[in-house]
């Protein structure tokens, strides 16, 4: 058994591991081609032999197109509105970001949705949300999103068909009552990865 499979391995805020190493479009077009012929292994300080490892998948694939810009400001937006229970509570308004690459992130209509993410270049995606995983008590929780295109058919972000929100801080509105048409705006930062 490696440790990432013993409960309670990773830090609480942690869902998983990822990294990335340099290489080079030739070595990615042979093992794209043919991934049977290739298998991973994770080497950690405890297990220098190996840690985790595993064959590629045998079918070929065309390399995805990723393009990862964190958070540089960002605020979620909640509003005191009434709850079924009757009593009133934050919930979510909106949010404002601005990305790196200079990518904007917003809701469509507040209120309601969808988020939507505009490049500077006029491409531009909204998002379905898949899954929410919580990261933490502190956190707003990371989400895996699909992706629809709704600006130009070129650019930065044209080719996205998934959105993932990762390594999140912040965010979360102040729990309890509140003043009825009261808005919060809480700092939030995250990790996007467009994949396409």
């Amino acid at each position: 058994m490696n440790r990432w499979a013993i409960p309670g391995a990773l830090p609480e805020n942690l869902t998983g591991v990822a990294g990335v190493t340099p290489v080079s479009s030739r070595t990615v077009k042979r093992i794209a081609a043919d991934p049977g012929r290739y298998y991973t292994n994770l080497h950690t300080a405890d297990f220098s032999g190996g840690a985790v490892r595993d064959q590629l998948s045998g079918t070929p694939f065309t390399h995805p197109r990723a393009l990862t810009a964190d958070v540089l400001r960002g605020e979620q937006i909640y509003s005191c509105a009434q709850q079924p229970s009757g009593g009133h509570a934050f919930t979510q308004l909106g949010v404002t970001a601005k990305l790196r690459r200079g990518i904007d992130h917003s809701f469509v209509t507040p209120g309601s949705g969808p988020p939507q993410w505009i490049a500077p270049d006029g491409s531009a995606v909204r998002g379905a949300v898949v899954t929410r995983t919580p990261n933490g008590t502190a956190n707003i929780p990371e989400l895996v999103l699909d992706a629809t295109q709704s600006g130009a058919g070129t650019g930065l972000l044209a080719h996205t068909r998934h959105i993932l929100r990762l390594n999140t801080t912040g965010g979360l509105a102040a729990t309890g009552s509140c003043q009825p048409g009261t808005q919060a705006k809480v700092p939030y930062g995250a990790d996007y990865i467009f994949l396409g």
